[in-house]
């Protein structure tokens, strides 16, 4: 579990320093002597390092769908429609195509559950087995995507879908507690058991 922890660690004196329960705080930020000063900065700097473990967030979902690779290709690969079907992507608009028409730069938007996040992709397509992107800029840090296809045979592919997303010191210190879970699963957990059923809706 990733989140920033407001709460002020229980520190007691010894020899003249601050102890914060054990070797964790000294080995974070060193040793400071005791007084309001040092203990405000202890505390603030524990808290800083904390909250640049917990700003990332990774996550992966598999799926198999019951459909040749080329028609689950067929979907993947139309990114415009992805907001159709995909939960918490509000939009995606184009901004640059390929030769073939294909959307290869777009600005999009999830709801990333504070707030509104806003982020221009790029695109790269790998037909019909893989499909990938990266943030160029936006509110994230850095973010990085892809669906991989497996052709299991006997009109079945095997989609898994991955992120890797560093959401940022502000983003990062919004998302936390109980949001954590909820937006991984919506961000990642979901996706590909949503492309199975909208494959296999139809």
């Amino acid at each position: 579990m990733w989140g920033c922890e407001r709460s002020r660690p229980s520190a007691r004196r010894e020899c003249g320093v601050v102890s914060n329960r054990g070797p964790q705080l000294g080995a974070s930020v060193g040793f400071w002597p005791i007084g309001k000063a040092g203990l405000s900065l202890a505390i603030l700097l524990r808290y800083r390092v904390i909250c640049r473990a917990v700003a990332s967030l990774t996550g992966s979902s598999t799926a198999e769908i019951h459909a040749p690779r080329e028609r689950v290709w067929a979907l993947v690969e139309d990114v415009e429609r992805a907001p159709e079907w995909q939960g918490g992507l509000k939009a995606l608009r184009p901004l640059e195509r390929d030769e073939q028409g294909r959307a290869i730069r777009c600005e999009a938007e999830s709801d990333a559950k504070v707030r509104t996040v806003r982020s221009v992709v790029r695109f790269s397509y790998d037909g019909p087995g893989s499909l990938s992107w990266v943030q160029e800029k936006g509110d994230l840090k850095s973010l990085h995507g892809s669906w991989q296809l497996e052709d299991l045979g006997a009109d079945r592919t095997r989609a898994t879908y991955s992120i890797e997303a560093d959401l940022g010191g502000t983003l990062g210190m919004l998302v936390r507690g109980p949001v954590v879970d909820v937006l991984r699963h919506m961000l990642a957990g979901a996706r590909a058991g949503e492309l199975k059923q909208q494959i296999e809706s139809v």
